[in-house]
């Protein structure tokens, strides 16, 4: 390895880092990369030349993931900064022995530019297949040091509301060497919503800042973005996000609003039959409800129950009978929620 380590495949999709005073941490794909599925497969590979040290990933019992990494700081920190070259390596197969892979890194020079072989060779059963060179195309030396684009994606956007539905309108961008100082890079946003695929937006970021709308009735609960930053003619600068907003809607699902308008007086019959003179009582009870969003339990004459909550101020009385010695008559009407 070129920064003195030495890289150990181990278990099922495990991957050692073993440092040259003999500390050794786990590397794995299913570590350091826990939300790619398709990395989660078996190590069957891995090599090494004087700048990289590439892995050949088992994804399917057909087909592979070829990756190269090179010993970078990232956030202040050296470590392996992976890179796929080829996503559909052919693993020949399913009577191929997944433990009978090599790969050899090979390079030359022309001119001015780097070339880069890496050869892969399968042993097995059903026998020896001849070694080629992977990646087929694409195999300048350009994967590190002048990429012209790059991707990345947000996680779920759901305002701590994971499930509840909302209206999500318009998405303003704060971004950097975009369209501006004789630069031509420029962003692509795209969205997805509920876990669904993505949908391109149809403008791109060209200016900071700049605000892009959702198309009209764009509902969902949870919301992720992707950006696809591309750089376009000028190399001495790069297309920055350097923050966002979004503005959404909630969209609560329906509720059912129970109207009601209760009879408050002395000497009514209950459900069970008795006489009941605790009108003021009972006043003062809805009074409570009024106020408070405490549960309470309504029922119908069919002894049917059903949990609701008072919306509050709503409750408005009247006065509709009072005789010399005994307390006033009230109708009061509530409305409530059911919960």
């Amino acid at each position: 390895m070129p920064n003195g380590h030495a890289l150990a495949a181990w278990g099922d999709a495990g991957m050692i880092d073993i440092a040259p005073d003999g500390t050794y941490r786990e590397v794995g794909f299913p570590t350091i990369a826990p939300d790619i599925a398709t990395l989660d497969g078996r190590v069957v590979a891995l090599a090494a030349d004087s700048d990289r040290v590439y892995a050949l990933v088992e994804d399917t019992t057909t087909l592979g993931y070829l990756l190269a990494a090179e010993w970078r700081e990232i956030n202040g920190k050296l470590d392996y900064r992976w890179h796929v070259l080829d996503d559909a390596v052919l693993l020949n197969s399913t009577a191929i022995h997944r433990y009978r892979f090599r790969l050899f890194p090979f390079g030359f020079v022309s001119g001015s530019d780097t070339y880069r072989r890496l050869w892969l060779s399968r042993h097995g059963a059903a026998g020896t297949t001849r070694a080629e060179f992977l990646p087929k195309v694409n195999d300048r030396d350009d994967a590190y040091n002048n990429d012209n684009d790059g991707r990345f994606d947000t996680v779920d956007i759901d305002f701590n509301l994971p499930q509840v539905q909302k209206n999500w309108d318009e998405m303003t961008f704060n971004t950097a060497n975009l369209g501006t100082g004789g630069t031509d890079h420029n962003i692509t946003v795209s969205y997805s919503l509920d876990g669904g695929s993505y949908t391109a937006h149809a403008t791109n970021l060209t200016a900071n800042p700049q605000t892009l709308s959702f198309p009209a009735a764009t509902t969902g609960r949870r919301l992720r973005l992707r950006f696809d930053l591309n750089r376009g003619s000028t190399t001495t600068t790069s297309p920055k996000i350097l923050d966002f907003t979004i503005k959404a809607q909630l969209r609560p699902a329906a509720q059912k609003m129970l109207f009601v308008t209760l009879v408050l007086a002395d000497g009514l019959s209950n459900l069970a039959g008795a006489y009941e003179t605790r009108s003021e009582t009972k006043r003062t009870q809805l009074s409570t409800w009024n106020t408070q969003a405490g549960r309470v339990t309504l029922y119908n004459r069919y002894q049917n129950g059903v949990a609701c909550v008072a919306l509050p101020g709503r409750m408005r009385e009247r006065m509709t009978r009072w005789a010399y010695g005994r307390r006033p008559e009230y109708e009061v009407d509530m409305i409530f929620l059911e919960v």
